[in-house]
């Protein structure tokens, strides 16, 4: 069964990017450019097995999506990649102690997302 990941940015070539490395390691993408497009495309989706979050977005931000997240028994436990370009050491702590599982900082490669990924038990490197 193809797990699902649920891709938040308001950036069009990000989306992108992340949505093709994402398919390349075995993910079905699900594409929002906001927080609020993430809110509609969870209430029509089944749950996702991974979020992908950037923190700059307008309207709600990152951050905030995370408290909501986690406020939702649906997605309490699933796990939250913030991807961004935030890159404070005070910020990784900031989104971790929201509820992020992980933190990859802009520009990524897939190697780095395939590191996260095998940490939260959701791929295995061969």
């Amino acid at each position: 069964m193809t797990k699902r990941v649920l891709i938040v940015d308001d950036c069009d070539v990000t989306l992108k990017v992340l949505s093709r490395v994402m398919s390349d390691l075995g993910f079905e993408a699900i594409e929002a450019d906001s927080a609020d497009g993430a809110r509609e495309a969870l209430d029509s989706e089944h749950t996702p097995e991974l979020i992908l979050l950037d923190w700059i977005m307008p309207g709600m931000n990152g951050l905030d999506l995370i408290g909501w997240l986690r406020t939702n028994s649906r997605y309490r436990t699933t796990p939250i990649v913030m991807v961004t370009a935030n890159d404070g050491i005070s910020q990784v702590a900031q989104a971790l102690s929201a509820g992020a599982n992980e933190y990859i900082i802009k520009p990524f490669t897939r190697e780095s997302m395939e590191e996260k990924l095998s940490m939260l038990g959701l791929y295995d490197q061969e």
